[in-house]
């Protein structure tokens, strides 16, 4: 339950504190005077979406902090997930910055939004006047039959398998896609890839094929430079290589009579023996130079064909164009994968579709187990909330095709009146009579699944008199299994409370603040008698107050 509440530098609330306590707690005061206000803070609390517009003083944060009562609520898994401290007396608290900013935190250890609301999910329900219109919407009137179907376990089991053969369907239209891309593809893809694998690009060098080329080109124009070489170095008059023997010769001479000439005799003998090897060379590399046209036609045709590739695929490389042929060689090896891996696919959508199935039956067995039980326990309610010819039945049915909540459609049918026959609730019920239908619903739930809290905002809409004193027993009896906070304006609700809050506004030459205080012995007795007949309070209306009170 919630126990406690502070508020700070929230809208028209400067510093409000505020302890809370079991069973039934009416709150009143004048439209406008901050109820709405304090509903608005606590809501930040538990996990609504913050707004810097709402810091009265822009310079200061606004903090609001709950201290929740959580022992044998079984919360222990939740703080053991989030890696919180655990505590029977949990503190949440939310904090917005000056700059928009805001952060949340559980026990004083930060946590995330969703964290947060996936606490309050477990903490408080706050119904207002708005959420009636949720008792016309399907959603909501499934939670109504799953909550007392007590199946949630089954439920989120059936949720994730759902989820899991979304998944795999998903998938499955991916692969069944590419597949018919592939097709469109493929010739396409294969061509490339013959063109490419046919070029053999990993056998070749484009360098030493331009080489080749080259020296094919240029073959005749070198074996005749060759020659000419190889003649001056041996053949003809005057020939290199002799004419270096007769230097060799005049130098041994005359070294015998000048040692000085020795040095130059060593280095011109090691010159002629390397004219000789060099002579050598020059004749064996001109007979290795041949004449072949062909064989520089093919170079040139092949040097072509690597050069229109990478100008066709934009590439300036070989070793670029090879890694093109393996990516074109894996596509085209997923693409003849594909049918084996849509295959499989297909096999695990049907198994996921089939348990999905299984589960789908087995929540609507348990639905519409609770039906009758249901459709009976609401009909009486309606009857003590002052409609005795009220109907109400549930109508369950089955669908060819899953959705997340199973195979079930529900409706809520209803009629007010004696001889009218159901009808869709947004049809038919009018504001005052969902409001007392909410309340009912509200009330069934809390028999069978315990939040430890739930605020109604003027739940009392549309009703007076007896229905309203019915009204007031119906939360009466709710608060003996929850704490029940119940914002009204009529009395016979107000006198149920086992505690009273008074709400009101006071003002300076500046501002207008929001102020809460616990009402209690004469004081509560005039705010009741206060609501009966409005400001000017007549004795009757105080004795009709203090009736109230002691019937409560």
């Amino acid at each position: 339950m919630l126990a406690r509440l502070r508020i700070e530098n929230y809208v028209l609330i400067e510093h409000l504190e505020l302890d809370l306590h079991e069973g039934l707690t009416s709150m009143t005061g004048e439209t406008g005077a901050g109820k709405s206000v304090i509903l608005g803070a606590l809501s930040l609390l538990l996990g609504q979406r913050a707004d810097s517009s709402a810091l009265p003083d822009s310079k200061r944060k606004c903090v609001v902090e709950g201290e929740f009562g959580i022992e044998g609520l079984g919360l222990e898994d939740f703080f053991r997930t989030h890696e919180l401290d655990y505590e029977h007396q949990t503190i949440l608290r939310r904090e917005i910055l000056p700059q928009g900013k805001s952060r949340a935190f559980i026990n004083d250890t930060p946590v995330g939004l969703t964290v947060l609301r996936e606490f309050a999910e477990n903490m408080v329900d706050i119904h207002s006047q708005h959420r009636t219109l949720e008792l016309n919407e399907a959603a909501f009137q499934m939670s109504v039959i799953d909550s007392l179907a007590r199946h949630q376990k089954e439920l989120k089991i059936y949720k994730d398998c759902y989820r899991d053969l979304k998944e795999k369907q998903k998938q499955l239209a991916l692969l069944e896609a590419q597949e018919a891309q592939y097709q469109k593809d493929q010739d396409y893809f294969q061509f490339q890839y013959q063109e490419l694998d046919s070029a053999g690009l990993e056998s070749v060098s484009l360098e030493e094929m331009e080489a080749e080329l080259d020296v094919l080109n240029h073959a005749s124009q070198i074996k005749e430079l060759l020659a000419q070489s190889e003649d001056m170095l041996n053949s003809g008059e005057g020939d290199i290589l002799t004419r270096t023997a007769i230097l060799l010769q005049n130098l041994t001479q005359a070294a015998r009579n000048d040692l000085r000439i020795n040095d130059m005799v060593t280095r011109l003998q090691s010159t002629l023996i390397e004219l000789k090897e060099l002579s050598r060379e020059i004749g064996l590399h001109a007979d290795r130079i041949v004449l072949d046209p062909q064989r520089a036609e093919q170079l040139s045709e092949r040097i072509d064909l690597m050069n229109r590739l990478m100008q066709k695929h934009q590439i300036h490389t070989l070793a670029d164009l090879v890694r093109l042929r393996d990516e074109i060689g894996e596509k085209l090896a997923t693409m003849d994968s594909i049918e084996e891996e849509i295959r499989k696919c297909r096999i695990a959508v049907d198994q996921a579709l089939e348990k999905a199935w299984k589960l789908a039956d087995s929540l609507t067995k348990s639905r519409q187990g609770v039906l009758p039980s249901a459709e009976k326990k609401l009909r009486n309610l309606l009857k003590q909330l002052g409609m005795p010819e009220a109907q109400l039945s549930i109508s369950l049915n089955t669908a060819d095709e899953l959705t997340v909540n199973g195979k079930d459609r529900v409706q809520f049918l209803f009629s007010a009146n004696k001889g009218s026959a159901p009808d869709v609730l947004s049809r038919v019920a009018s504001g005052g009579e969902l409001s007392r239908l909410m309340l009912a619903v509200k009330s069934l739930i809390t028999e069978e699944n315990l939040l430890p809290t739930i605020i109604f905002d003027e739940i009392d809409s549309g009703v007076s008199g007896e229905v309203a004193a019915r009204v007031g027993e119906i939360l009466a009896d709710m608060s003996s299994r929850m704490q029940v906070i119940a914002i009204t304006h009529l009395p016979q609700i107000a006198a149920r409370g086992r505690n009273h809050l008074y709400v009101y506004k006071q003002s300076d030459h500046e501002r207008t603040f929001t102020y809460i205080r616990e009402l209690a012995g004469e004081e509560r007795i005039r705010e009741i008698a206060g609501m009966i007949s409005g400001s000017s309070i007549s004795e009757h209306a105080m004795e009709t107050a203090r009736e109230l009170l002691e019937r409560s």
